[in-house]
């Protein structure tokens, strides 16, 4: 590690014995990618900029990338763009100057790929987009599961199911990448949209389709973002933020046309390759699919009010939207029971959102920086957020 830069040298890409290596060092320490060893890749460094930049813009110091490994110029040509909508979410990122060589000149290949969880999201990027798609990218630490190796190896077997059923090629990438943001506190939330992107250019994809996560109408500072997302594209490889226009609700709707991608849906934040059942997002996924009337072979179904349990604290401002959403869709319904408890739980984060508010402006940052002491949340860890965790929004 540089004191006076973060840098990017030594790209490599290596064959391994069942597998293909892109790898790099990064601020000093070795950061890889493998793919599958059948898969072409390009030795490009465009992967590594991601978690490299939000270091440097956390640290306040320029990202240097080797003189003999070219960049894309027409990403570097964005790169200020990308970092001063950073910067304005957050004026902790600070604005830093990248230091690297351009080139034109790379092979692509015309696949258009979509990043393929298995969740909602991506299932209805998929549904809208199935006949262009040749490749479903499923990486390591952005989807399902604990971490943990088991989990992992399910949710390629899942992912790869469904792969050979629609004659896609599925692209499972292993990596290294959240281990080293996680060394660095620095949250995958922050950087998985730049890294996703960058990945893209390495595989030589023509277009690179990004679920979106939240609608226009309910757009926050994300990793992944309909601003930010297109800019990381290069001259041969565009990256489209897909599925902002419809609500969480109006996805899994069209999605429940598919009964193919229902019986696939892989929800869970817990559970590689397979759903807890249990979970805030399983129940919020399991409750909408009861009100619209269809079932999941993957998922169990809605049992009933006492289910609703998990939606009750709302631990992020993010979540607010998804419940009140189905608030509105048990209306439409006439599932009164339903709206009426998820109406209640709305007003419950409400005041307590109030509450935190009045009482950070009344205290200041001493006083924030004690609440959040007392009642810690796993943003609080990192170095840096997309916002500020200094503001007084309650974070």
């Amino acid at each position: 590690m540089s004191a006076d830069a973060v840098t990017i040298s030594d790209v490599t890409l290596e064959r391994l014995a069942d597998s293909r290596q892109l790898s790099a060092m990064v601020d000093g320490e070795h950061v890889w990618y493998r793919f599958p060893a059948d898969l072409e890749v390009v030795c490009r460094p465009e992967a590594f900029l991601g978690p490299a930049l939000f270091e440097a813009m956390v640290r306040g110091v320029p990202l240097r990338v080797a003189d003999d490994m070219p960049v894309s110029t027409q990403l570097l040509q964005s790169l200020p763009e990308v970092q001063s909508i950073l910067n304005c979410w957050n004026s902790d990122l600070h604005i830093v100057p990248v230091e690297a060589q351009g080139t034109r000149d790379y092979p692509a290949t015309g696949s258009v790929a979509c990043c393929f969880s298995g969740g909602v999201d991506s299932s209805y990027t998929y549904a809208c987009n199935r006949d262009a798609i040749t490749h479903l990218l499923l990486v390591e630490g952005f989807a399902a599961g604990r971490g943990e190796a088991d989990d992992w190896q399910a949710n390629i077997e899942a992912r790869q199911q469904f792969a050979d059923a629609e004659n896609k090629t599925l692209v499972a990438v292993s990596s290294n990448v959240t281990r080293f943001l996680g060394a660095r506190r620095l949250s995958i939330l922050l950087t998985f949209g730049g890294i996703l992107c960058g990945l893209a250019a390495g595989l030589g994809f023509r277009q690179l389709l990004v679920p979106a996560s939240h609608t226009y109408r309910n757009l926050i500072p994300a990793g992944s973002h309909p601003l930010v997302d297109p800019l990381w594209s290069t001259e041969k490889t565009t990256i489209i933020h897909h599925g902002a226009n419809a609500t969480r609700n109006e996805k899994t709707a069209y999605v429940a046309r598919h009964q193919y991608l229902l019986d696939q849906l892989q929800v869970c934040w817990f559970a590689g390759g397979k759903n807890c059942g249990t979970c805030g997002k399983c129940t919020r996924t399991a409750l909408t699919l009861h009100l619209l009337r269809a079932k999941s072979e993957r998922l169990p179904a809605y049992r009933g009010p006492e289910q609703l349990k998990p939606l009750r604290d709302i631990e992020a401002p993010t979540h607010l939207p998804y419940l009140e959403q189905l608030v509105e869709l048990a209306d439409d319904v006439n599932e009164t029971a339903i709206a009426r408890r998820l109406r209640r739980y709305v007003r419950r984060y409400r005041l307590r959102k109030a509450v935190s508010n009045l009482a950070g402006r009344i205290l200041g940052a001493r006083g924030r920086a004690y609440m959040r002491r007392l009642r810690p949340r796993p943003w609080h860890e990192v170095r840096a957020t997309l916002e500020s965790i200094n503001s007084s929004t309650g974070r």
